[in-house]
């Protein structure tokens, strides 16, 4: 004899999530991975600039945003070009 199943309230509750959740945490998932690849590649970016010019005897001018080489006073090299000045007004 078969037994009917029970559906509704009467269901046991099963040990997996339904479908549409598991697929909604699988896509909040991978959209969290994107993220924190996008900023791990914008940081190494960053990085690799400022560890380039001191690694070749310059030094990072943070407040320019440009690789200084030579004496405090000397200017921006041109392999690292500094933020373009605001336009007078």
């Amino acid at each position: 004899m078969r037994r009917a199943r029970k559906t509704g309230a009467d269901a046991a509750p099963s040990a997996r999530p339904p479908m549409r959740r598991r697929r909604l945490g699988l896509g909040m998932g991978i959209l969290a991975a994107i993220v924190v690849v996008l900023m791990g590649l914008q940081w190494y970016r960053g990085h690799q600039l400022v560890d380039s010019c001191t690694g070749n005897g310059g030094r990072w001018d943070a407040e320019r945003q440009a690789c200084t080489f030579g004496g405090p006073d000397s200017a921006p090299s041109t392999s690292t070009p500094a933020p373009p000045e605001p336009a007078p007004q």
